[in-house]
């Protein structure tokens, strides 16, 4: 007989063993929140009497990882099985749910008797009109003798007068009743929505199977695995004004919409990712294959693309964001002064910070953003410049990674100030990403082309059969500042993608540090050291040659 079979019949003969089975209050204390995924550990206490008990604990999450479920109990005798059973139901269990329903059903009460409220109103507002409306009836003959005194005529002002200012006031007050009503109608039906979870609707319960040695008071701690839960790295970098360490702090932007709402739970954040699967990955066959002949973009277009695909990459290595936003974001408002950091425990492969204080987070759409840590980061400042893509000058705080800055949104703060943001992406222990702070004014960057000379003779009498065509840029930089300045200045000289086309006789006036920078063919890096009102110039000279009836794209 296997394992399975005889677990089975522990839990079919169960009943008949001691005829127990109690469905036992729990609550969830504390909670290991992974990036995608949670493990829940919830408690119980229970009365157990001599013999074999069957314990259900209930769920209110969507979805249970059945396998990942375990349970310890603390008592004098011992656990013989445990299950997760589910159960389909005609209605959502979830307290959350039902409460959403019950605001909502309200709600709309509420709307209707509005809405009612307004029509009376307008019925109202048609009285007086009605009134209004006789005062312009021409009088018959009979009723000209009892026409109305004058002091009946100032009576009947200002009824009118009272009554439609009030209609008035009243009918406003109806429209912005309703108005904040479908407002408030909308975001509960869109709460509802996210709590709702799944459409299947079922009860998950823990079953444990404990043999007691005598009658006594046990405690049971059971764990399982839940979705649609996880945390993400959320960074606020503090840059001092005078330009020294950084300090860097770390967030977690929590997220849950399990079924379960978490109270005063013990927070554990952890940047391992539990295994769906038993198997190590497979690289399988590598084939290679020519692909169907698709139509190209233009010469030019392409050569365009590609270079400024190459520089603006630059940018994005030196941390430089085209797409800041100017507004901070929440997390980066909050103030840092008295956070806790959550204690860090390490292991071989992961970090897990437990939070200090017991924490609630419900089951919304909304995120909890927590502090972690933070940290003084040693930073190296300088400017930075790609003026084939853009002429403005960064300034830029380079720092060194460790294990613990994971990849994550960067919210910056210049002097106190919200200068942006970036991502910031994963980097190995060691490496360096670089802040952007913002352009600075004070240094400025100018490329222009100073020569484009075509020459198709030999000394002007003898065609060629090849057009050779001379160039130069000149690169002026100017520090304004009355301090030195240290500039890295990328630039690229052309590179050709075909044998038909050379470059040849580069000259450079100043030897660039890094020639094809982080690997890119034809990018160059200067390392400018600017003493304060100091100018300087880069100058780069180049041949170009090529068939006399092609035309050459991207110069």
């Amino acid at each position: 007989m296997n394992k399975s079979t005889l677990f089975c019949l522990l839990f079919c003969f169960a009943a008949f063993l001691s005829g127990a089975e109690e469905s036992v209050p729990s609550s969830i204390k504390a909670v290991t929140l992974y990036p995608s995924e949670a493990l829940i550990t919830r408690e119980a206490v229970f009365k157990a009497g001599k013999g074999i008990d069957k314990i259900q604990l209930d769920i209110e999450a969507f979805y249970v990882d059945g396998d990942s479920v375990s349970a310890a109990v603390f008592g004098d005798g011992q656990t013989m099985g445990v299950q997760l059973k589910e159960k389909y139901l005609t209605e959502m269990p979830q307290a959350a749910v039902k409460e959403l329903e019950k605001k909502l059903e309200d709600l709309k009460e509420s709307r209707k008797a509005a809405a009612h409220t307004g029509e009376v109103l307008s019925k109202k507002e048609e009285f007086l009109n009605g009134v209004v409306n006789f005062a312009n009836v021409q009088v018959p003959v009979e009723m000209k003798t009892s026409f109305p005194k004058p002091e009946d005529l100032a009576g009947t002002m200002d009824f009118l007068g009272i009554n439609f200012t009030q209609v008035y006031k009243e009918r406003d007050l109806v429209e912005i009743q309703l108005r904040d009503m479908d407002k408030e109608i909308e975001r509960v039906e869109n709460e509802l929505g996210a709590v709702r979870g799944p459409a299947d609707r079922a009860k998950y319960m823990i079953e444990i199977l404990f043999d007691s040695k005598k009658e006594q008071e046990i405690r049971i701690e059971a764990s399982y695995l839940v979705s649609y839960a996880g945390w993400e790295p959320l960074y606020r970098a503090d840059v001092p004004a005078g330009l020294g360490a950084l300090n860097l702090t770390m967030f977690s932007s929590a997220r849950q919409t399990t079924g379960e709402d978490w109270k005063k739970i013990k927070l554990s954040l952890s940047n391992v990712q539990p295994l769906q699967g038993g198997s190590l990955p497979d690289p399988g066959k590598w084939d290679i294959y020519l692909l169907p002949k698709e139509p190209q973009p233009a010469p030019e277009v392409w050569m365009m693309r590609t270079r400024k695909a190459m520089v603006a990459s630059e940018m994005a290595d030196a941390g430089v964001s085209a797409d800041r936003e100017e507004s901070a974001p929440p997390a980066a408002k909050s103030d840092l002064a008295g956070y806790a950091s959550a204690t860090r425990s390490e292991t071989a492969m992961s970090f897990e910070y437990l939070l200090p204080e017991p924490l609630d987070i419900p089951s919304r759409e909304e995120s909890s953003v927590l502090p972690v840590f933070t940290k003084s980061v040693k930073g190296e400042y300088f400017h930075f410049c790609a003026p084939q893509v853009n002429s403005q000058v960064f300034m830029v705080c380079r720092a060194e990674s460790d294990r613990e800055i994971l990849g994550g949104m960067l919210n910056i703060y210049f002097g106190g100030k919200y200068v942006g943001k970036v991502y910031l992406s994963e980097k190995k222990p060691g490496e360096f990403f670089d802040i952007p702070l913002g352009a600075d004014r004070e240094v400025n960057v100018k490329r222009e082309k100073v020569k484009d000379k075509l020459d198709e003779t030999f000394l002007g009498k003898i065609e060629r059969l090849t057009v050779m065509r001379s160039l130069s840029f000149r690169i002026t930089v100017e520090n304004m500042k009355d301090k030195p300045a240290l500039l890295r200045l990328v630039d690229a000289i052309p590179v050709s993608a075909t044998d038909k086309v050379v470059v040849k006789d580069l000259v450079f006036s100043v030897q660039p540090d890094e020639k094809n920078y982080l690997g890119k063919e034809g990018v160059m890096l200067w390392k400018i050291p600017l003493g304060p009102k100091e100018t300087k110039t880069v100058t780069v000279d180049l041949n170009v040659t090529y068939p006399k009836d092609e035309t050459v794209a991207g110069l």
